[in-house]
């Protein structure tokens, strides 16, 4: 009997679609990285054990699928700081944490500070903010206010001179997402603010990498425990009736984080 092939798989196209972002924030530019990842199936060939040989041909299925960041970064000048001699980092940790908002409902936030000390992140499983028809108003803007105690040695001091926040946004044209956030420390009057904005149309991961100036900056108190205090908000307009938007659930791990840069001092 003749051998019968099947037929060939179409050849799967992927198309993709330039998204262009822009900010209103004169001291920030956008940079667009993009990451392309590939995936190959295979079906093995088999042959009927019957007297009519039946062969399916080896077929290889290539998909390519294209992921768009938008990053966002606040030009400084602050230097990055390093480790000042004789700390002891294993007595740098976090003693407790509290936090509550609607950004925040308890249970839903976790911590980790890095090995060297210099970067603390915060992870947020229920911060989400929704705009557009049937969206209650009060979607439109979340908060999460938060008290986190760190443990640091005596003679020493530290502040927070970098916040990075990542996340994904999904905003109609006309649509604009504001990130803020202000810390401090308890008992003291000086404060710190950043501020990020992201404008529609967009559909795809985000970075925002916020510098805070060093006339700015605000340490913690010198030789004892010092809780920061972190109050950051979440808020969507529209200028176009009827226009939605979503943001912040991260696409690839469900999470939103932040991420504090830290300096140390000695005092």
């Amino acid at each position: 009997m003749p051998l019968v092939c099947a037929s060939p798989a179409k050849p799967i196209t992927t198309t993709t679609k330039k998204i262009t972002t822009t900010s209103k924030t004169t001291t920030t530019h956008t940079t667009t990285t993009k990451s392309t990842t590939t995936s190959t199936t295979t079906t093995k060939s088999t042959t009927a054990p019957t007297t009519k040989s039946t062969t399916t041909p080896l077929t290889t299925t290539t998909t390519t699928t294209t992921t768009t960041t938008t990053t966002i970064t606040t030009i400084s000048n602050t230097p990055t700081p390093s480790i000042p001699p004789g700390i002891d980092t294993s007595q740098i940790y976090v003693n407790s944490i509290t936090y509550g908002g609607t950004g925040c409902p308890q249970g839903s936030v976790g911590t980790y500070i890095s090995a060297d000390k210099q970067t603390f992140t915060l992870i947020f499983d229920s911060y989400v903010a929704a705009i557009g028809p049937g969206v209650a108003i009060t979607d439109t803007y979340k908060n999460c206010q938060l008290n986190i105690d760190i443990h640091y040695p005596e003679g020493f001091q530290y502040s927070v001179f970098t916040m990075d926040y990542r996340g994904y946004a999904m905003l109609d044209a006309g649509v604009t997402g504001t990130q803020t956030a202000t810390y401090y420390f308890s008992g003291y009057a000086s404060q710190a603010s950043t501020k990020s904005s992201l404008v529609g149309p967009l559909d795809q991961n985000y970075l925002i990498e916020d510098a805070i100036e060093s006339t700015s900056i605000v340490w913690s108190p010198c030789g004892q425990d010092g809780a920061l205090n972190i109050n950051s908000q979440i808020s969507l307009r529209s200028t176009i009736s009827g226009n939605s938007g979503l943001m912040t659930t991260d696409s690839e791990d469900g999470k939103f984080t932040y991420v504090l840069g830290l300096q140390w001092a000695q005092c």
